[in-house]
């Protein structure tokens, strides 16, 4: 965040500790410890920016889209399916898993890795949810008499600093330097509300259609690892402490519900495996593919192979990606969105710039909903200097999805040389959406100065700086 995280972080340690028993207010309560649900969305919005400048988010359209299709489906089965999420896959190899206010979640790769069963990845984002619904931080800031936005955004700084783990990346694991290491102990929320985090999420897991008893049996292996491994506490426990008695009671809630064993999806099994090459060196993760392959330990061969070929892909081996994904294509048996994306990426990387686009443009046809095919697309044109169809794709995609940050950050780079108005203001969108809201002013102000005579773009750009300017002078304000 803008604000320095030393600054937020210290303004915790003056704070009282938290009482060990605090009176929950029933399920829908609305008290939100007098933060308002814009002051809730500002804090996470500032800590998804602070995320995003410092390198820690993987960036994966496919993973980032396979996470947010996941949460639309516990959403719809929660307590409160109006809530917005916008879930992200950070890039560590940490097990482990963070909620913000304003409902930004992160997903560690590391843990995406470590569920054996998408049941379980869904248990721990249906207890992230859970915090996020029950305004679990805004109400622990309540319990330390802490009241204001400053302090809202010092437990962000903290969550974010504690979610880096021992061996996390840099960029946040800076941010436990000094005052952070001294608030971990402060930082776990309470057993309460650990509690309520286990009896919502595990309501809406069964309510989805998952797996009710994965929230306790993960749980419980995890706790079993780090006890065997002695590695200073698995990041996860360390800012969700799980005892035998909440592995107890998550497993008794669990058992009142109607038993089932959904088999995992396609996209969970590719999901983990691009996760294991994100965290992974690219020798060694062909190495850990070759090996189970040929030893025959993997619960899909086809996941195995994929797997082989984003290693491979990563070693900039062109021919064996390209085996390796066939092999992989044969195995699934019908076409599969992420294996054509892989399959187009292959080629985009050999630099058959006209290939790649029509592998890109064939998928999008059959899976229409798939954003990381048309965003191939849109870079394999711009590669190969065609710069008109990818103009005229990235215009047609951003009417369909107008938040995407990352389209209008591709039409800003076709617009570069070409049309000065429309760049800045594609720029300043993709701020916008990105939670930079001083950045996105100042580009709208140049879009707004540059020539042009489009009415429609005109008006965009007038209501955008009518509708930030005073919400960049206050938090101008509030930094002073």
């Amino acid at each position: 965040m803008r604000t320095s995280s030393a600054l937020l972080l210290a303004c915790l340690l003056v704070s009282p500790t938290v009482p060990a028993q605090i009176l929950l207010p029933d399920l829908g309560d609305s008290a939100q410890a007098g933060f308002t649900s814009s002051d809730e969305a500002r804090a996470g919005r500032d800590g998804f920016r602070w995320l995003r400048e410092n390198n820690a988010l993987l960036g994966d359209a496919e993973l980032d889209d396979y996470l947010r299709r996941m949460s639309v489906r516990l959403a719809n089965s929660s307590p409160d399916p109006a809530q917005h999420y916008r879930l992200f896959a950070i890039d560590d190899n940490q097990i482990n898993a963070f909620a913000m206010p304003g409902g930004y979640i992160g997903i560690h790769t590391g843990l995406i890795v470590a569920a054996q069963n998408e049941s379980e990845l869904a248990s721990v984002m249906a207890h992230e949810m859970a915090h996020v619904t029950q305004h679990h931080i805004a109400r622990q800031m309540e319990q330390r008499g802490l009241g204001n936005l400053m302090a809202l955004g010092g437990m962000l700084a903290a969550v974010l600093a504690a979610s880096a783990g021992g061996g996390a990346n840099a960029a946040i694991a800076a941010a436990t330097a000094g005052p952070g290491l001294a608030i971990q102990n402060q930082l776990s929320f309470s057993r309460d509300f650990e509690r309520e985090a286990d009896r919502v999420g595990i309501q809406t897991l069964g309510k989805a259609g998952f797996d009710s008893r994965a929230m306790g049996s993960f749980f419980e292996r995890l706790q079993k690892t780090n006890r065997i491994n002695d590695n200073n506490a698995l990041a996860f426990l360390r800012t969700h402490p799980v005892t035998s008695e909440r592995v107890s009671d998550a497993e008794n809630r669990a058992a009142s519900q109607p038993a089932r064993m959904p088999a995992d999806s396609v996209e969970f099994l590719l999901a983990r495996e691009k996760s294991r090459v994100a965290v992974m060196e690219p020798l060694a993760a062909a190495r850990f593919y070759r090996d189970a392959i040929r030893d025959r330990r993997y619960v899909s061969e086809m996941a195995q192979w994929y797997g082989l070929s984003a290693a491979l892909l990563a070693q900039n081996d062109i021919a064996g990606a390209r085996d390796a994904n066939r092999r992989a294509a044969a195995l699934a048996g019908q076409p599969n969105p992420w294996l054509i994306g892989q399959e187009a990426a292959i080629e985009l990387a050999a630099r058959n710039y006209d290939v790649a686009a029509r592998l890109y443009h064939d998928g999008r046809a059959r899976f229409p909903d798939a954003p990381a095919l048309a965003y191939g697309e849109i870079d394999s044109l711009i590669a190969g200097k065609r710069l008109d169809p990818a103009r005229d794709l990235a215009e047609r995609e951003v009417t369909r999805r107008p938040d995407s940050a990352v389209l209008w950050q591709r039409l800003a780079r076709i617009y570069a040389d070409r049309d000065v108005m429309r760049y800045h203001f594609a720029l300043g969108q993709q701020f916008y959406y990105e939670g930079n809201y001083r950045a996105a002013l100042e580009q709208y102000r140049f879009a707004r100065d540059a020539r042009g005579d489009d009415f429609y773009v005109r008006s965009r750009i007038d209501a955008r700086v009518d509708e930030l300017t005073p919400i960049v002078k206050e938090e101008k304000n509030e930094r002073r």
